[in-house]
C-alpha cells in the first residue's frame, strides 16, 4: 500500500499547492477502499484456488431405472415386487410370473417348528416344508414322506415338472426372487417364544439343524414372537444360479444335487402354537410355449443390486419397509445405505 510521503513525492502532486495535494490524497484514500471492498464481495467460486478446485472429490450418481427397482425388490421384499426379470446379460424375452403360496403351520409338541424354503419353478414339487402339531423333537426334517410332523407347501406356478425341457415342446426358468415369512395367529395368551430367520450363505440346505446350529452364523437374526411379519429372502450367489435351468429346484445345495431347502424360519414358543405362512416367488419362463412374453432389460446397476440385497440380514432389510415408507422409496433408501459411495435416484 503506498504511504502518504511516497504519494505526496510523487512529481504530479509536489507541484501543486497544499491544498490541491491534500486533496488529492483524500481522492486516492477513497479509491483504494472502493478497491478493497469489491474484493471481499466477490463469490467464493471465484477465489478458489486450482489446488482446492483439483483436490474436490466428484462422485456420479446412478440412475436406477424402473427395473433396477423392481429387481431390487424381488430380492429384498418379493412379497410387495412385481412380476419382473434379471437386469444381466443376455436378457431374452421372457413370460414373467408371481407365484404364492399361503396357509398356517403349527409348533409340535416340544414348542418348536420352522418353515424350510427352495426356489421352485413348478407346481408339483415342494416349494417349502412346514411342521404341524404333531412335530417332535427339535431338530429340522425335510422328508415330509416320512415324518407326520412335516407337510410339504406347493405354489400356484403355472407350469408343472413335465413342461420343462429342452426341447419345442418345453419352458425354461429361472428365478428371480424368492422370500417367506410368518406371522403369529394364535390366541394372545399363548404369545410367546423367539423367531430366527436366515437364508444359508452357501445355500446348502437346513436338514438337520437344531436352533444353537442355525443361530452360529452371523447373520442370523432372533426376534421375539409378535404379530407382525418375520421374513427370510433369498439372494443369488452365482452366476450359476442366474440361468435358465430345466429342473423344477434350480438353486444348488451347494454340491449337493438333491437342491436342498436354503432358507428356515426357526420358531419356538407354546405347543402347538399357529403361524400363518406365506412363500412368494417372482420366476421367468421362456421358450416356445412360454405365452406373454415381454422384452428384458440389461442394467449397468446389477452388481450393486445384488450387493444391496446381500450384504444386510433379513431383519435388517425388513426394517426399511416396515417404517411406512412406499415400496420403492424404501428400496432406493437401502440401495443408498448400502452403496453410499454410488447413490442412486429413480428415472423412469
Amino acid at each position: 500500500m503506498t504511504t502518504k510521503a511516497q504519494f505526496m513525492n510523487r512529481p504530479t502532486i509536489r507541484s501543486l499547492s497544499k491544498a490541491d495535494q491534500l486533496r488529492r490524497w483524500k481522492q486516492h484514500l477513497a479509491s483504494t477502499e472502493s478497491k478493497d471492498a469489491s474484493r471481499q464481495k466477490q463469490p467464493a467460486s471465484a477465489k478458489k484456488s486450482d489446488f482446492s478446485s483439483k483436490s474436490k472429490t466428484k462422485h456420479t450418481k446412478r440412475t436406477l431405472s424402473k427395473c433396477d427397482i423392481d429387481y431390487l425388490v424381488s430380492l429384498t421384499n418379493p412379497f410387495e415386487a412385481p412380476p419382473t426379470c434379471i437386469p444381466g446379460f443376455p436378457s431374452l424375452p421372457s413370460q414373467k410370473l408371481v407365484t404364492r403360496a399361503r396357509g398356517v403351520m403349527a409348533l409340535g409338541s416340544t414348542g418348536n417348528g420352522f418353515i424350510m424354503v427352495r426356489p421352485t419353478l413348478t407346481s408339483d414339487s415342494a416349494n417349502a416344508v412346514v411342521t404341524n402339531a404333531n412335530f417332535v423333537g427339535s431338530v429340522t426334517d425335510t422328508d415330509y414322506s416320512a415324518n407326520p410332523g412335516v407337510d410339504a407347501v406347493f405354489n400356484n406356478s403355472s407350469y408343472v415338472n413335465s413342461d420343462l425341457g429342452e426341447h419345442v415342446q418345453n419352458v425354461q426358468g429361472r428365478v428371480v426372487g424368492c422370500g417367506a415369512r410368518i406371522r403369529y395367529v394364535d390366541t394372545e395368551l399363548n404369545r410367546g417364544g423367539t423367531i430366527t430367520a436366515l437364508e444359508h450363505p452357501n445355500h446348502h440346505d437346513w436338514d438337520d439343524f437344531v436352533l444353537n446350529g442355525i443361530q452360529a452364523f452371523d447373520k442370523a437374526t432372533t426376534q421375539q414372537v409378535d404379530r407382525a411379519w418375520h421374513p427370510v429372502t433369498w439372494q443369488p450367489i452365482s452366476s450359476t444360479e442366474l440361468q435358465y435351468a430345466i429342473v423344477p429346484h434350480p438353486i444348488r445345495s451347494g454340491s449337493n444335487a438333491n437342491h436342498g431347502y436354503n432358507m428356515i424360519i426357526y420358531v419356538t414358543g407354546v405347543p402347538e402354537a399357529k403361524f400363518e405362512y406365506e412363500v412368494v416367488q417372482q420366476v421367468e419362463f421362456t421358450g416356445p410355449p412360454a405365452r406373454g412374453k415381454t422384452p428384458g432389460q440389461v442394467s449397468q446397476n446389477y452388481d450393486s443390486i445384488v450387493y444391496a440385497a446381500s450384504e444386510p440380514s433379513s431383519e435388517q432389510i425388513n426394517r426399511f419397509y416396515t417404517a411406512g415408507r412406499a415400496v420403492g422409496e424404501a428400496a432406493i433408501m437401502l440401495y443408498n445405505y448400502f452403496n453410499p459411495n454410488d447413490a442412486g435416484y429413480i428415472e423412469y
